[in-house]
């Protein structure tokens, strides 16, 4: 048995450990400087809270990232792009507290777009 606060939990999944996870992602260099790379990242749904109580289940996601640049020896420019789809998800969701119909969630990261400069000495 597992006791957490007088409740038995046993047989509870573990908070914030999907069932099943993945990611897959690849390079590719078209030569003259020029790559693209992109990845994917899976994640089951999952519960938030120790109790796998229904108002604390995190639906399951795919995210997307991308990155497009041009690199030379001693310098480099990409553009990237996280969350591509812009996938509306959440890390984790805590519903019912203080007896309300209140929830709080935390949200993914929302389409975020941006420019890299490296350059080696």
């Amino acid at each position: 048995d597992f006791l957490f606060q007088g409740e038995n939990l046993k047989g509870n999944e573990f908070p914030t450990q999907p069932a099943f996870n993945t990611s897959i992602g690849g390079s590719y260099e078209f030569g003259q400087g020029f790559l693209v790379t992109v990845d994917t990242i899976y994640s089951d749904s999952y519960f938030s809270g120790i109790q796998n109580e229904p108002g604390q289940e995190v639906d399951s996601y795919f995210v997307t990232n991308l990155r497009i640049g041009y690199s030379t020896e001693s310098w480099g420019v990409s553009v990237t792009a996280q969350n591509v789809f812009d996938e509306d998800y959440q890390l984790s969701v805590f519903g019912n507290t203080l007896g309300s119909d209140f929830i709080s969630a935390t949200p993914g990261q929302p389409r975020t777009l941006g420019v890299v400069l490296e350059a080696s000495f």
